[in-house]
């Protein structure tokens, strides 16, 4: 390429210093005293500033006397997929470098904006770390999650790595699927042996590797399911239904900028220099954000030549280089060699088969690998098949245990789906509905003889019992009526059946509807058991007493001949083995008849004496309340 240069000579005008063998010009120094450079006006072609690749020796930037319209910087267009886009050699005044435009075929390269993580900004190579720290009242007895990450941009994993994975070691029943990008799998179940998250703690940590620029990544993780041993649900079907502490922590590391200014320095005098803004210090373009201080160097005649903005590569915003004003446009000129869009995966295309070529299933995956439902809720499972144009999609599914739940194929086969990878595969939807609580597995088996599980965790819908009577005290042949109320409310009637029992059935009886009746004398626990939830259940302690049912006297009448004689009588209660046994003794007419005593216990005797001539009654009665009395004739005959 060859540079005329036309100039108007000057007699005072002397020659700047000139920038010899600028192998690595990164110090343009010296652009010493380019004294009266006037009217440094369109400065023509910033000669050989041609792609030079690997742009050393920046020579013979002579007499920057006047500089004339650089008008076509004519190949910055190394800038283009400019890996090394370091030939802004001997721009010798490269006054209003107006037309460096040919930095525009980095036209596929999509405006830069910044690469952020979770809202952070990032850059490539860094290595962040997402965590998640958890904490609950209770102790629970399952959870179920996913850690979902990304790039929100393409809607996939393109530009991030998952570089580690960490979740509690201290968890029994874990169980964990790191297999498919972008979404992790963790479940646990352990009843018997609870999870302690009381004390605030770490439950999962996450570190990835941004490996491409100008995206927007994230990382989150969500429960499905989080349940505490007493049947509270933190989580439910993703639904929050009680608090708890779910914190997330993201570090990035702390960002630095890589800056490198030459400065054309003492470019005195420099009168009149219009628009002589030749970035003379585009060194390192990798972040050649401050190509500062070049402006009015209408005479920096050893054009610094940014010599090592040798892998001005992704030169995504090359495209401004229209008027090589300010270089700072080269701003962020890392990688031009990926100035173009982020590759996207090569969509696969169903091949040209024979008539009755079989092509068979090799890979599946079910998209749950632990679920924890109740009884009567239903739950949808997908399996997912490779190749999406195999010949053989029949997917047989089956449970090991149907008492707990069963499986049927509700969705028929849907195609033309995509991988991460643009790979076709397809997907057989089915429906798992819950009976009874226990466990049972899914096994969706190929007719290739592939086989994916999902174990199912059925729980109980009652949750808690309660009775409206803690105790009851009965006679003999007597009833009484207890109720139980089988919780929460909300739940359907056909989970809230209760069984009652006896402890003793020859002291009580208790029938399906509570009624507790009394047989005989003693001690014994009625129990109201949750049919659903036979872990729930309540005692009322019932006490059976035996009644007085007669009284009788040892005598049936008394004749005393006069005044002042006396008999003595026994009163006895019936039957023998009656709670309360003391009877009460009257004179039904005290001026005939008087008795000694106001009460005896039963059996015992009592005297009875004439006041008077004439007839009365003396009654003897039960004192348990059952009434009970006897009554005996006594006549005094005189």
């Amino acid at each position: 390429l060859r540079d005329e240069v036309i100039a108007e000579e000057e007699p005072t005008t002397t020659s700047s210093t000139t920038a010899t063998t600028a192998t690595t010009a990164t110090t343009a120094t010296t652009a010493t005293t380019a004294t009266t450079a006037t009217t440094a006006t369109t400065a023509t072609t910033a000669t050989t500033a041609t792609t030079a690749t690997t742009a050393t020796t920046a020579t013979t930037a002579t007499t920057a006397t006047t500089a004339t319209t650089a008008t076509t910087a004519t190949t910055a267009t190394s800038s283009t997929t400019a890996t090394t886009a370091t030939t802004a050699t001997t721009a010798t005044t490269a006054t209003t470098a107006t037309t460096a435009t040919t930095a525009t075929t980095a036209t596929t390269a999509p405006q830069p904006s910044k690469t952020t993580f979770n809202g952070k900004d990032v850059k490539v190579g860094d290595e962040v770390t997402v965590t998640y720290y958890i904490q609950t009242e209770k102790l629970c007895e399952d959870f179920q999650g996913y850690f979902y990450y990304g790039n929100k941009t393409t809607s996939d994993t393109t530009g991030i790595e998952l570089k580690s994975f960490y979740i509690r070691e201290d968890l029994p029943g874990l169980m964990c699927n790191t297999a498919p990008a972008g979404k992790i799998i963790f479940t646990g179940v352990s009843p018997l042996n609870p999870y302690d998250f009381r004390t605030k703690g770490k439950f999962i940590s996450a570190t990835f590797k941004i490996n491409e620029a100008n995206y927007d990544y994230y990382a989150n993780a969500v429960f499905q399911v989080l349940s505490a041993v007493d049947g509270t649900n933190y989580v439910d079907f993703g639904n929050i239904e009680n608090p708890f502490v779910w914190e997330q922590e993201t570090s990035v590391p702390t960002p630095t900028t890589t800056s490198s200014s030459t400065t054309a320095t003492t470019a005195t005098t420099a009168t009149t220099a219009t628009t002589a803004t030749t970035a003379t210090t585009a060194t390192t373009a990798t972040t050649a954000t401050t190509a500062t201080t070049a402006t009015t160097a209408t005479t920096a005649t050893t054009a610094t030549t940014a010599t090592t903005a040798t892998t001005a590569t992704t030169a995504t915003t090359a495209t401004t280089a229209t008027t090589a004003t300010t270089a700072t446009t080269a701003t962020t000129a890392t990688t031009a060699t990926t100035a173009t869009t982020s590759p996207v995966p090569t969509s696969e295309t169903t091949p040209t088969t024979k008539p009755g070529q079989v092509i068979e299933i090799n890979k599946m995956t079910i998209d749950k690998a632990t679920v924890t439902v109740k009884e009567g809720q239903k739950f949808n499972i997908v399996a997912s098949i490779w190749p999406g144009y195999t010949t053989e999609k029949t997917v047989t599914w089956s449970v090991n245990n149907s008492r707990v739940g069963v499986v049927s194929q509700t969705t028929n086969t849907v195609n033309g789906l995509y991988d991460n990878e643009g790979k076709l595969y397809c997907t057989e939807t089915a429906t798992f509905t819950a009976k009874a609580s226990g466990q049972t597995i899914i096994k969706a088996v190929s007719n290739t003889g592939l086989v994916v599980k999902c174990i199912v965790n059925v729980k109980k819908v009652a949750t808690s019992i309660s009775v409206n009577k803690t105790s009851v005290t009965l006679n003999t042949g007597k009833s009484t009526t207890v109720k139980a109320t089988v919780g929460p409310t909300s739940i359907p009637s056909q989970y809230k059946g209760v069984k009652w029992t006896t402890s003793n059935k020859k002291i009580a009886t208790v029938n399906s509807k509570g009624v507790i009746k009394a047989v005989a004398k003693g001690v014994c626990y009625v129990t109201a058991t949750s049919k659903d939830n036979t872990s729930l259940s309540k005692k009322i302690k019932v006490t059976v007493k035996q009644p007085v049912t007669s009284v009788k006297f040892n005598k049936s009448f008394v004749k005393l001949t006069k005044k002042g004689n006396s008999a003595t009588l026994k009163a006895t209660a019936y039957p023998s083995n009656a709670n309360v046994k003391k009877l009460t003794i009257k004179s039904e007419n005290t001026k005939v008849v008087k008795v000694s005593k106001s009460s005896i216990n039963s059996g015992a005797t009592f005297k009875v004496t004439a006041v008077k001539k004439g007839t009365a009654y003396v009654r003897a009665t039960a004192t348990d309340g059952s009434k009970k009395y006897a009554r005996i004739k006594i006549t005094v005959q005189k």
